[in-house]
């Protein structure tokens, strides 16, 4: 399984799933589909999951 971005910084920060999702406002299984590859975040929920971790939305973008 590829780990994206978006659930390698969470996991390096220590985070649960449920506490960025109820934080960011956006539903855990939503996050979840985020997370895993299987749905890409609307630009709102970019943010605001940029914001939660603490990082830039380039930051979550970059594949490199």
């Amino acid at each position: 399984m590829r780990l994206t971005n978006f659930k390698l910084t969470r996991l390096k920060i220590g985070r649960l799933q449920i506490e960025v999702a109820t934080a960011a406002c956006i539903p855990r299984p939503r996050l979840s589909e985020i997370e895993n590859g299987h749905a890409k975040p609307r630009p709102d929920e970019l943010r605001r999951l940029a914001l939660e971790l603490g990082v830039t939305v380039e930051a979550l973008l970059d594949e490199g």
